[in-house]
């Protein structure tokens, strides 16, 4: 006589169904094959320095100066990368001895003083274990019109500074493990278009193209649309601006914005534009707050934070903020934008300003954009 089972038991059984069924849908993967070309290794005062093309140093000041290789990789639309493996690793092993140059401390530009020589670090120069301990770092996940891109950085070169020797990877097996992200969806479904231009400029850059089939075409060609704001005082020489674009043949449209608008108000007039007028650039006519007369016109601009040798500014003039649209860049909320991971650098829109106080700098401004 075959028993039945009890409502407790058909709920757990239940149960224990969906939640296979949600771990299947939550859980995904994408791969990639990666391979590295042999570091050029040279002697420059007592250190080597070791380089591969197309590869830049990031590091801790002091610490071995070795290259590093960004990789970009596609993720399913509305995912993102939640961890990362690098598997099937080969390494070769340079002959000789080496010791690697270290990190130089960051300086700004404007610093006229000598550079002074960063002294490596004693911790790793005088280890004995290999650096660095992990040939993989820094995933991230960003959006660039809806498209979700999951970018890392793979550091090829090894050395133990113990022995002297230094290794470089020449080949491994990447993959990335992601899951649905409310903010990659969010992108995907406000931002989306599908465009041909956009659609290369991906299949140009990720190592796993063959995952753009997933993302829906839309290869209609449409004019590229051009968005000027400005304030009122300006409106006169926007529209001429604007009559003559569009005898060029690119659509451009001009919106007034409020002298008191912040900069979240312009950003927001912005994405509006991005999605009813398909907008692809922005002139932002006006010059951002004069800090010695606030009664001058303006568009203000989004103050970006960064440090610097322990120096740090909240308030560095930036325009990226209304190019770069899909992110708040403050997601702590204290008031400090752009900080690390809260920072948008896949650009929807094209930005650029006319940083003019009235109206003759205005009509010169202009006229230098249609004689160039």
């Amino acid at each position: 006589m075959e028993r039945s089972s009890s409502p407790v038991e058909s709920a757990l059984i239940a149960a224990f169904l969906s939640m296979l069924v949600i771990q299947a849908a939550i859980a995904g993967q994408v791969s990639c094959s990666l391979t590295f070309p042999q570091p050029t290794v040279v002697e420059i005062d007592g250190y080597h320095r070791v380089t591969i093309p197309e590869a830049s140093v990031i590091g801790e000041p002091g610490a071995p100066a070795l290259p590093s290789v960004g990789v970009w990789l596609l993720l399913p639309p509305g995912e993102k990368a939640v961890s990362m493996e690098l598997r099937d690793e080969v390494w070769q092993s340079l002959p000789g001895v080496y010791r690697i140059e270290p990190v130089p401390e960051p300086r700004r530009f404007s610093d006229p003083s000598p550079q002074v020589p960063t002294m490596p670090d004693p911790s790793i120069y005088g280890g004995g274990s290999v650096y660095p301990s992990e040939p993989t770092g820094n995933l991230n996940t960003h959006l660039k019109r809806g498209y979700a891109l999951a970018t890392c950085l793979v550091l090829p070169v090894r050395w133990n500074p113990a022995q002297g020797t230094l290794e470089y990877m020449t080949r491994a097996e990447m993959t990335l493990q992601t899951t649905p992200g409310r903010k990659e969806q969010a992108g995907f479904d406000r931002f989306y278009r599908g465009d041909r231009k956009t659609r290369e400029w991906a299949a140009a850059r990720v190592h796993n193209p063959e995952l753009l089939p997933r993302y829906p075409r839309r290869d209609v060609d449409e004019p590229e649309v051009m968005l000027v704001l400005t304030i009122r005082e300006f409106m006169e020489q926007a529209g001429e601006y604007a009559t003559w674009r569009n005898t060029r043949g690119m659509r451009t449209c001009v919106v007034a914005c409020n002298q008191n608008d912040e900069p979240e108000d312009i950003r927001d007039r912005i994405i509006s534009a991005y999605e009813e007028l398909s907008i692809d650039y922005v002139l932002l006519l006006g010059d951002s707050r004069d800090e010695e007369d606030d009664n001058d016109p303006i568009l203000l601009h989004r103050g970006l934070w960064c440090r610097v040798q322990n120096r740090t500014d909240s308030n560095i003039p930036a325009d990226l903020y209304f190019a770069a649209l899909d992110g708040d860049w403050d997601d702590n909320g204290n008031g400090n934008w752009g900080e690390p991971g809260e920072f948008d650098l896949m650009a929807e829109v094209i930005v650029g300003r006319v940083p003019a106080g009235n109206v003759q700098e205005v009509e010169r401004g202009l006229n230098k954009v249609r004689l160039y």
